[in-house]
């Protein structure tokens, strides 16, 4: 059977990529569009004055999964929208710039939330103020509703950065997503025992991405910009 998947069908086993159906639909590849229009006379550059910043989920029963496709492409399988409980960790990323917290250690507020975006923020703009470079610099984020509260934005504002929002579904414009991708490969390879190692074996994983890594990302989300313009599908 896998001789003839392989050999005579041209159907291989790798891993899927789960994505919404609504990611590359006609109106979502607008909406690229008139962000890439709404930005593109700006001094904005992923590569020298952007911060990007973004959350993700992690468990102890993290697997890796394989699915079939036709050799050469990618094996795609589309889902509706679901959460289910996790680990979150938010994560601040720049070309030459890594910090993340785990709320897993912090229980003063409750986690996936406005007050715990809001607290992360108010300790990410201390490790920014105490930096000159970083002053204008663009903070980047998706659209999500815990991103949007007007006293936080205000007060990037107030102390010189200016707030950025990625168009819906598009991860490739973000290059953290790069970084969940091999941190959350790495925690999928081996079992986890116990949740009480969860946030170490998250660290480890993170501490492995290098400075050249982020270069990387940057440039690699940058250049999908021309896709929103061409309205092209990620």
């Amino acid at each position: 059977m896998n001789n003839h998947l392989r050999n005579t069908m041209l159907i291989t086993v790798k891993k899927p990529y789960f994505e919404p159906e609504v990611r590359n639909s006609v109106e979502n590849l607008q909406t690229r569009f008139e962000w890439f229009m709404k930005w593109k006379d700006s001094d904005m550059d992923f590569t020298k004055n952007c911060i990007f910043i973004d959350e993700a989920g992690f468990h102890i029963n993290m697997r890796l999964n394989w699915a079939r496709s036709k050799s050469g492409k990618k094996a795609i399988i589309k889902q509706p929208q679901t959460r289910a409980p996790t680990h979150t960790i938010i994560e601040i990323s720049g070309e030459n710039t890594e910090v993340n917290d785990d709320s897993a250690d912090n229980n003063s507020v409750k986690k996936g939330t406005t007050a715990h975006f809001v607290k992360f923020m108010n300790e990410v703009l201390a490790v920014l103020d105490a930096e000159e470079a970083f002053k204008g610099s663009y903070i980047v984020l998706d659209n999500t509703s815990i991103h949007k509260s007007k006293p936080m934005i205000r007060k990037i504002e107030s102390k010189g950065y200016r707030v950025m929002y990625l168009p819906p579904y598009s991860p490739e414009l973000n290059p953290i997503e790069q970084i969940w991708a091999i941190v959350k490969g790495k925690m999928k390879r081996d079992r986890l025992m116990n949740e009480e190692n969860l946030s170490s074996r998250i660290t480890d994983a993170c501490n492995d991405i290098l400075i050249s890594d982020l270069n990387d990302f940057c440039n690699h989300s940058k250049r999908q910009i021309v896709n929103c313009y061409n309205k092209t599908p990620f």
